[in-house]
């Protein structure tokens, strides 16, 4: 009921500094933003004298935490907001998001068509590359559809958008610039069936894999845990990972502890817990984020078995 997306971890610090000095390159004065989660980009933007004004429009956050007069907090969905409230906003700033709606084409034809931009900077998760690396996180009831940089390029084509400049972060995002253009752009259809075949390879994979999971686990006499409070755990358990011989989920996040993970019986703990223990298995299948996550956990216990 609550936001509960922090977006914590070396990789999101690092992604949005990266991506603040993306945007402070190519905006305008006049911001959108949708989905700001805790404004953390908006926050860090507004000190510069380029920004007139920042408007967030984000359900999942109280106005009572934003304290600049620089921003303005509209707590609601892009779908219901009337464009009124953004209509003289000459850049569109949005950072994983786009991916999360349930109808793209129309939330972008509400905002593009109905206000003065024509400047649009995003961050994406680099989904098609999530799913040739098997991540877990690739698609699911929050990503909808397989947001491939062949699809980005289509909606945008579709508002005569053009992409004057692309960067890659990591295997993590891909951030884009985009303008508007005079000219209508022709839009020539793609062949995407190398993405299905690298999403069939991933369901098989994972298949095989929690299979593999549980009979180690199974066969443990040392408890076992599963890191990310996340859909990366709701994921391996909806293909049959068993999670009565799980003891909890663990994750970093001070607004999840204590609390249990939907769709599952698992109460989340900080991973400091296993200080306390000698051996555990943790189950760690976090994708972008593999090896920060396993470096902390060996940190607080060498003795833990990480199941990769």
């Amino acid at each position: 009921k609550k936001y509960h997306s922090e977006a914590i971890g070396k990789v999101w610090d690092r992604h949005n500094k990266e991506f603040c000095k993306f945007i402070k390159i190519y905006s305008g004065s006049k911001v959108l933003e949708v989905g700001s989660g805790s404004c953390q980009i908006a926050k860090e933007l507004v000190k510069s004298k380029k920004i007139k004004n920042w408007i967030n429009i984000e359900p999942g956050i109280s106005k009572n935490k934003i304290k600049n007069k620089k921003i303005k907090l509209i707590s609601n969905f892009i779908e219901n907001v009337d464009s009124k409230n953004y209509k003289y906003q000459d850049t569109f700033v949005h950072s994983h998001t786009l991916e999360h709606f349930y109808d793209p084409i129309n939330v972008l034809k509400k905002v593009l068509n109905q206000s003065d931009i024509n400047k649009m900077i995003f961050s994406v998760p680099n989904l098609a590359e999530y799913v040739k690396r098997k991540y877990s996180n690739s698609l699911n009831f929050e990503h909808t559809f397989l947001l491939s940089e062949e699809l980005t390029s289509f909606f945008l084509k579709e508002f005569n958008f053009v992409i004057k400049k692309k960067k890659y972060f990591l295997k993590h995002s891909i951030f884009y610039y985009a303008e508007k253009s005079a000219k209508i752009i022709k839009k020539k259809k793609k062949n995407l069936k190398k993405h299905k075949i690298n999403f069939s390879k991933m369901v098989d994979y994972y298949k095989k894999e929690v299979k593999k999971i549980n009979k180690i686990i199974t066969n443990s006499n040392s408890p076992s845990f599963i890191f990310g409070a996340h859909v990366f755990t709701q994921f391996l358990i909806n293909f049959g990972l068993k999670e009565k011989l799980l003891e909890n989920v663990l994750d970093n996040s001070d607004q999840k502890y204590n609390k249990r993970l939907y769709g599952t019986n698992l109460i989340v703990k900080k991973p400091n817990l296993l200080k306390t223990i000698s051996e555990a298995n943790v189950i760690v299948k976090v994708g972008e984020y593999q090896t920060e996550v396993e470096r902390q956990l060996k940190q607080l216990n060498n003795k833990i078995r990480i199941i990769r």
